[in-house]
């Protein structure tokens, strides 16, 4: 039900929250204001391929934010924005943010010890990550057809794909 990774000394953990209609956008600037010290970004359930793709767009992300050459003002909004595969934020807010009754994938980035009381709260809202095949609603919300797919020579050719269109984002 979370997870719990490092991207170039940042210390990051995942929960998917199950989608109720009382969460929303609130949710989340409640959590910032509870705890200052954790970063916190949502991103829709179904724009998640799987772990890898959201460690490899994480990273891509830190390391922007590391090196100065953010999307946004923020990080939480260019993680939001790489997911989105967009350079508009209003575009990324309404297409991979967070929605009433849809499943979340919930980003924090902060210490550990800033995690444990975070996760003590939010338990009961997780349920067990990436049990959904998103790679159909992925190729269809992305076009990204067969043809494109099969001229990646790789194991993963649709996270690939969507990394390198993420990445390339200027």
């Amino acid at each position: 039900k979370k997870l719990f990774f490092d991207i170039d000394n940042k210390q990051i953990q995942i929960l998917e929250i199950h989608g109720q209609k009382t969460i929303d956008v609130k949710f989340i600037d409640d959590l910032r204001i509870k705890y200052p010290k954790i970063k916190f970004q949502d991103v829709s359930s179904k724009f998640i391929l799987n772990l890898s793709h959201l460690k490899k767009i994480l990273s891509i992300s830190i390391n922007a934010d590391k090196n100065n050459i953010l999307l946004s003002n923020k990080i939480e909004t260019d993680i939001l924005m790489r997911f989105a595969i967009t350079l508009q934020i209003s575009n990324a807010i309404s297409s991979v943010g967070i929605k009433p009754t849809s499943n979340f994938i919930l980003i924090a980035i902060g210490n550990k010890n800033s995690f444990a009381s975070m996760y003590s709260e939010l338990s009961p809202l997780c349920v067990n990550l990436f049990l959904k095949n998103n790679d159909l609603f992925l190729k269809k919300h992305f076009n990204i057809s067969k043809k494109h797919i099969d001229t990646v020579y790789s194991k993963t050719p649709l996270e690939d794909i969507l990394v390198e269109k993420a990445s390339i984002l200027i």
